[in-house]
């Protein structure tokens, strides 16, 4: 049987000097890295509209390409108390009521997510998050009716969904996993509002310096955020976030970086 040395071709005193020269190990890694920002992954795109009409080709379903419900990846539910259908239907007026005009719009936006849990089916609710969308003062409380309105109500043409990837940097972010969120939703003149986040997983703070971009076709850069970190070079953010409206149609790619290694998905709206 042959050792690992002889295997490997290369005699052990070759291997035990590159463990002690650090110039050689230094190479050994820069070649590693270049390896990892050239690679590129052979996906196919993504097609944003299918999401909304919940239709994937054959073959090339969400889960084979990685994409899941958000909360199946990043917020798992939790088990709850079996409540009867009476209890359920009395607790939604109180909370329609919360969605009028007059309310701070935060309480708005709060009382749509909770209709979003209790409302699957329920034509009151899914007038009321419908009216929401229009009254509305600002985007964060649109974004939320149009995703409450969409697990109560698939195919709903007002409503929008959101979906979750892991992202796999190797070694790259020192044990963290972090996941690629993707939220849509139709607008009134005919574009796709599109809402990216980059999350932990497990609830940690994401690492300094990585980075969220929007890119064209092409590749250009036109939209990027990056995490900050605190005075002890940690990082100091819960997530990063960029959100964009484009025409129907038109084709992007995602890209989430850390130490020039790039991860990027490619979509069409």
């Amino acid at each position: 049987m042959l050792t690992p040395c002889l295997q490997l071709q290369a005699p052990c005193e070759k291997w035990a000097a590159l463990l002690t020269d650090d110039r050689l190990r230094q190479q050994l890694c820069d070649r590693r890295m270049e390896k990892l920002k050239t690679v590129t992954a052979k996906t196919t795109a993504v097609k944003l509209q299918q999401w909304l009409e919940n239709v994937f080709e054959l073959g090339k379903n969400a889960l084979e390409n990685g994409w899941q419900q958000f909360e199946a990846l990043v917020s798992p539910p939790k088990p709850r108390a079996a409540r009867g259908k009476g209890d359920v239907v009395g607790a939604i007026a109180p909370v329609i009521r919360l969605l009028e005009p007059h309310q701070i719009e935060q309480t708005r936006r709060h009382a749509a997510g909770v209709l979003g849990e209790l409302g699957v089916g329920n034509p009151e609710v899914i007038d009321a998050l419908t009216q929401l969308l229009h009254t509305a003062r600002d985007e964060e409380t649109r974004r939320q009716a149009a995703l409450s309105l969409g697990k109560i109500s698939p195919g709903h043409p007002q409503a929008g969904i959101r979906k979750a990837r892991y992202l796999d940097f190797g070694m790259q972010l020192e044990g963290h996993s972090v996941a690629l969120i993707v939220a849509i939703m139709p607008r009134s003149d005919d574009k796709l509002g599109v809402f990216l986040q980059v999350q932990p997983i497990e609830g940690r703070k994401l690492p300094p310096h990585l980075k969220l971009s929007v890119l064209s076709e092409s590749g250009e850069i036109k939209r990027e955020a990056e995490t900050r970190s605190d005075e002890e070079g940690k990082g100091k953010d819960n997530l990063i976030q960029l959100q964009f409206s484009t025409a129907s149609g038109t084709r992007f790619q995602v890209g989430v970086s850390v130490n020039e290694v790039r991860v990027t998905e490619e979509f069409i709206a």
